[in-house]
């Protein structure tokens, strides 16, 4: 996965991982707190990763999921950029807003800051 932040690439390599997921805001899913720093509005995608995990222990994890306390688990990261490629060795499903969309070998996600209106409280 590479990933840029204030015109900086870093690649980070997730040799094994279970789940990855970009967002720009704290919940998805149905309540799951994953990305707990997450600001709709900051222009900043933030992504959680987990691998190189068993899934027993994604399993006794994922409860804590529902208010942010999940990256106590090594193995489950946190990670910010603007924009991010992701790049697996196979093809793998993609889910765009809970809906399946495609099976990809890679994607580009980018933030674009202000492109949605949205009237708030």
């Amino acid at each position: 996965m590479e990933h840029k932040v204030h015109d900086k690439k870093e690649s980070v390599e997730l040799p094994r991982f279970l789940f990855v997921t970009c967002m720009s805001h704290r919940y998805e899913g149905g309540g799951f707190m994953f990305c707990p720093p997450a600001v709709d509005h900051d222009g900043v995608l933030d992504l959680c990763s987990v691998g190189n995990i068993s899934k027993g222990l994604v399993l006794l994890a994922l409860p804590t999921a529902f208010f942010g306390k999940h990256y106590f688990v090594k193995g489950i990261n946190a990670h910010t950029a603007t924009q991010m490629s992701i790049t697996a060795s196979a093809p793998l499903w993609v889910h765009t807003d809970g809906e399946v969309t495609r099976k990809s070998r890679g994607f580009r996600v980018e933030c674009l800051p202000g492109a949605i209106r949205m009237i708030t409280p």
